[in-house]
């Protein structure tokens, strides 16, 4: 189910006139630590994308618990309206620090 899901997932959210993010999925800790995962839609940038700019994020334990996560906040977003035409029109992207232990679900909140 989560696999047909992410299926459904934009592979890019446009967000103001030129600004494109796109799905990313990263182990940032080891195994069994509460934030080794995250998942989040990151702005594309000359090189790769951006850890630091983001339209929102997720973390895990596992990679399969952070994709469950993730793909379950994208449909929230885009039942709720935030996501359309695969735009963003949510609030204005944020900057993360990774290295913070809190493991925020949703940046909107």
């Amino acid at each position: 189910m989560v696999g047909e899901a992410m299926d459904h997932m934009a592979k890019y959210l446009r967000y103001g006139k030129k600004d494109v993010y796109s799905p990313v999925i990263t182990k940032f800790e080891w195994d069994g630590h509460d934030n080794a995962y995250w998942a989040f839609y990151g702005k594309e940038i000359a090189f790769g994308y951006s850890s630091r700019r983001m339209l929102f994020a997720v973390c895990g334990r596992s990679f399969d618990d952070v994709l469950d996560k993730f793909v379950k906040l994208y449909m929230d977003y885009e039942a709720e309206g935030y996501i359309r035409d695969k735009r963003w029109y949510g609030p204005a992207p944020h900057t993360f620090n990774f290295a913070d232990n809190k493991c925020d679900h949703s940046l909107i909140e």
